[in-house]
């Protein structure tokens, strides 16, 4: 069948789980939420090789309405300041300076899932100073807890790109490495 995207769509029955095949999007049989396609990977993934060999004509992606590619996860954990290249950005450093690594490990924090948006959607600004980024983001499919690193793979169900946009005036964190780093 070709490459394939898994997408979550909105049409005139609500929000379901999609097949993006070239430019037409298959909405999958029963209707399942992406949510429900993770609750169980595996299943989720005989699921979607079962709808490929019985898709119909589709509907075209320019005419289709995307809405966050997982709508409604569970949790939403970020890492921040964890590139090598923009933290010598953001420090001002040469390409090839070493970037020193904080004691405390990597920042890490939760973004709340009603901050999500779909494709094309407003972001909505409360804030001054308003910083964004473009990230890829893992979807994790399974249950994990205390992965190997070359094991962690096996629960990633797909990757997404999400824009990553931060009120830089409002959070400020007490043990920021340094300046640009102190807010979030």
């Amino acid at each position: 069948m070709g490459e394939y995207f898994v997408a979550s769509v909105a049409d005139g029955a609500g929000g379901t789980a999609a097949l993006v095949i070239g430019d037409r999007v298959h909405p999958l049989p029963g209707r399942p939420s992406m949510r429900e396609l993770l609750a169980d990977w595996d299943a989720g993934l005989a699921r979607l090789d079962a709808a490929l060999g019985r898709v119909g004509p589709g509907a075209s992606v320019a005419d289709t309405v995307f809405l966050p590619p997982v709508p409604e996860p569970p949790n939403l954990y970020m890492a921040g300041a964890n590139y090598a290249d923009h933290a010598r950005e953001m420090r001002g450093l040469a390409a090839d300076e070493p970037v020193p690594k904080s004691a405390e490990g990597p920042f890490m924090f939760l973004k709340p899932t009603t901050t999500l948006v779909g494709h094309g959607a407003d972001v909505r600004l409360g804030a001054a100073k308003v910083d964004w980024e473009v990230e890829l983001a893992a979807v994790i499919g399974r249950p994990a807890h205390r992965v190997p690193a070359e094991r962690a793979l096996d629960y990633v169900a797909g990757y997404t790109i999400v824009n990553d946009v931060s009120a830089r005036d409002r959070f400020k964190r007490r043990q920021a490495t340094e300046p640009p780093m102190t807010f979030d």
